[in-house]
């Protein structure tokens, strides 16, 4: 209460889970649009470190930023 303390945040980790009947090529392209467009996770991710995980399917898939 007498203003000696602050929040911190060391990290922050994304984890997406989807199931579609979609290609994988597409949630990817679909994945990285939506990592791009998250005003909240670029903000971050200029601060402090982002772990990110996807699932397709039940399968880990990978998704690089740029292509």
């Amino acid at each position: 209460m007498g203003g000696t303390q602050h929040g911190t945040c060391e990290d922050f980790s994304i984890e997406l889970i989807l199931d579609s009947d979609e290609s994988e090529e597409a949630i990817v392209s679909l994945i990285r649009l939506a990592h791009r467009m998250c005003f909240t996770e670029y903000a971050l991710s200029e601060a402090v470190q982002i772990s990110t995980s996807h699932h397709l399917n039940g399968s880990p898939i990978e998704v690089r930023w740029s292509e």
